[in-house]
């Protein structure tokens, strides 16, 4: 059910994205009547600096309302989202967007239950949360509404879509925020008010004078690495009530919280087990890291501080490049971290292990080491080069008995650094040495950013990085991009030679050679069992399960019940699929407004979408006439040139 859930969501959040509203629509206000409307509603529209304004989004006379997407804009300068959140039965799946700076939030909604029916008069789909920090009128408003219901209808390619609905906008919605919550201060300044004394003649409360000298109290504490006392601070301060914060407060605040974070994150202690040599982590220091910071996070939350602070204990093992020290852990300590979702960061001179909470085997103490070595005794074919490699090392320890772990109940996070010539990057991979076949496996969950490598494992053994090229006879006279494009994708073990050297950059792609690219860069599971979809997908061909895997994520349809695997893909059909892949990846695909290609008129109205999709997000590009070329084929080297833009920006 997880899986469907993961690959039919963001698909239909797609139609959501790619659905075109009326435009007539758009700037309308409702003037009565039984049309769909959507509209922003709160019980107040005055409030004072500091105030929570809450604000719902409803819909009005809307049968079957499955998905719909809008975004809010607001005034930043004088409000700040604290929350936003679906209600309803509706669910954004954690595809809500927020930009605090722009003052937006785009809100993906579907509905929990398919079969949920029903028209109602209205109904709130939506709970916005606001902190008025600035004086002056506001204004909230709904922009970029798109809605379908669960009817479906054939497009004019013969496919399912999902309906649209056509919804009237209603607003936008103002909010005026007063100045002052002082009684003495009267909110209108031609009503008399009895006179009273300023509480501060500089113009600021105690309350904001007790906030002020708090928070350098707690920064010399920080300074001086009094942790335990900055946490005892600011505990006590914000134990009763939750204060207004100025911007400026509140960016000094924020601040603080991080800095208090990330100095818990890295205060374990560490003592030297005596029998081997091992690092063991005091037990007091860890359970004071992991309390505060869990504490720290949900008070920031509660304040509504923007606190960049993850659930994270780093621990700095001080070892040199030829002999890694280990680290020994108890199940106890195990407990905690998984009980406080806590993620351990062990940090070697050679490189960095992420354990998660899920990562070890808690019934016995474990060991975990990570060392290097420029060289190793593995076989290498003809094509690799050897650049360093790394050995991860677990085992369980009881007694005076150390058990090797083959197998982890998780996955561990490695970070591995290199060097390579610039030149050479797009050649480098991370393969892992397999025992049982003899031979290196490339690892394709691997992320290379700025000399270092990021990937899951879950199997301790030899990783190691190196260098993948094969000298192709046939691509010296390609153009630098297309060139680029077909060694990085060999080097990935996604695309491969025709023969006796030849890359043949260009042959004609075909459909299924086209999926199957997709399937292998998208590392999706290949399906070993045909659902019998396409009458011309025939079990055992070399593409069955490639293609049944395509169609599964929802990156290939088909016309009817024949996929053509056959048939040479065209540069139309190759832009839709690569946009299907986005949706099926969670990855938004939108098209606002766009350049048209000069043969715009050639273009099918169902690859129109995609194709300006594509062409916006930089993945497709027209020639030098701006023609797209849509019902020509595509060649080898023109579809790894589009992949490896696409990967790139993954």
């Amino acid at each position: 059910m997880m899986k469907w859930m993961r690959i039919t969501i963001p698909a239909i959040m797609l139609c959501l994205i790619m659905a075109v509203a009326s435009p007539a629509a758009a700037d309308a206000v409702t003037k009565g009547g039984d049309e769909s409307v959507i509209s922003l509603k709160t019980e107040t529209s005055t409030v004072s600096k500091g105030d929570v304004v809450k604000i719902k989004v409803s819909v009005h006379h809307v049968t079957d309302l499955y998905g719909i997407q809008f975004r809010v804009k607001y005034d930043a300068s004088k409000l700040a989202l604290k929350e936003a959140v679906a209600v309803g039965g509706y669910n954004d799946f954690g595809g809500k967007k927020t930009d605090a700076d722009k003052g937006t939030v785009l809100l993906p909604l579907l509905r929990e239950q398919v079969s949920n029916v029903s028209e109602v008069p209205a109904l709130d789909i939506a709970e916005l949360s606001f902190t008025a920090h600035e004086a002056g009128k506001a204004t909230v408003e709904l922009l970029e509404i798109k809605a379908v219901s669960t009817e479906s209808f054939k497009n004019e390619a013969g496919l399912k879509d999902l309906k649209a609905i056509t919804m009237i906008v209603q607003g936008p919605l103002n909010i005026s925020v007063q100045g002052s919550t002082n009684p003495g201060v009267p909110s209108n300044p031609d009503t008399p008010s009895s006179p009273s004394t300023p509480v501060n003649p500089g113009g600021q409360n105690t309350a904001d004078g007790d906030l002020t000298k708090a928070l350098k109290e707690i920064e010399q504490m920080l300074n001086k690495r009094q942790l335990k006392e900055a946490v005892s601070a600011v505990s006590s301060l914000f134990a009763k009530e939750i204060p207004s914060f100025s911007v400026d407060k509140r960016t000094q605040w924020e601040a603080t919280f991080k800095k208090l974070i990330e100095d818990l994150q890295r205060s374990v202690t560490l003592g030297t087990d005596s029998s081997d040599g091992s690092a063991i982590i005091n037990d007091e220091s860890l359970q004071f890291a992991v309390r505060s910071i869990t504490d720290l996070l949900a008070l920031s939350k509660r304040l509504g501080l923007q606190t960049e602070g993850d659930k994270l204990i780093i621990l700095p093992l001080a070892s040199n490049t030829k002999s890694a020290t280990s680290l020994h852990m108890t199940p106890e300590q195990m407990v905690l971290l998984e009980k406080n979702g806590m993620t351990m960061v062990l940090e070697w001179a050679q490189g960095k292990v992420k354990v998660y909470p899920e990562s070890l085997p808690k019934k016995s103490a474990v060991r975990i080491s990570l060392s290097s070595s420029s060289s190793t005794v593995k076989e290498y074919s003809n094509e690799l080069r050897h650049l360093v490699s790394y050995n991860l090392a677990v085992s369980t320890v009881a007694g005076a008995e150390n058990v090797s772990v083959t197998q982890l109940p998780g996955t561990m996070d490695l970070v591995l650094p290199f060097k390579a010539a610039d030149g050479q990057l797009h050649k480098l991979g991370v393969y892992e040495w397999d025992e049982q076949t003899g031979s290196w496996k490339y690892m394709r969950n691997a992320k290379q950013t700025n000399g270092l490598y990021e990937l899951g494992v879950n199997k301790p053994g030899t990783y190691a990085i190196m260098e993948y090229s094969v000298d192709y006879t046939d691509i010296q006279k390609l153009y630098n991009e297309a060139k680029h494009a077909v060694e990085a994708l060999t080097a990935k073990h996604l695309m491969f030679g025709t023969g006796e050297g030849k890359f043949s950059p260009n042959q004609e792609i075909t459909r299924a050679e086209f999926t199957s690219l997709l399937v292998r860069a998208m590392n999706l599971e290949v399906s070993t069992k045909a659902p019998n979809v396409f009458k011309d997908v025939k079990p055992g061909a070399w593409y069955t399960g490639e293609v049944y895997a395509a169609w599964e994520a929802g990156i290939v349809k088909g016309s009817g019940n024949s996929f053509q695997p056959n048939e040479k893909l065209t540069r139309e059909q190759m832009a839709v699929m690569l946009m299907n892949a986005i949706g099926a990846a969670g990855k938004e695909a939108v098209s606002e407004g766009h350049n048209k290609f000069r043969d715009d008129d050639q273009i099918s109205s169902w690859a129109k979408e995609a194709i300006y999709s594509a062409k916006e997000k930089g993945f497709i590009k027209g020639n030098a006439l701006n023609n797209y070329s849509p019902k020509e084929h595509a060649s080898r080297s023109e579809a790894a040139i589009i992949l490896l833009r696409w990967i790139n920006q993954l």
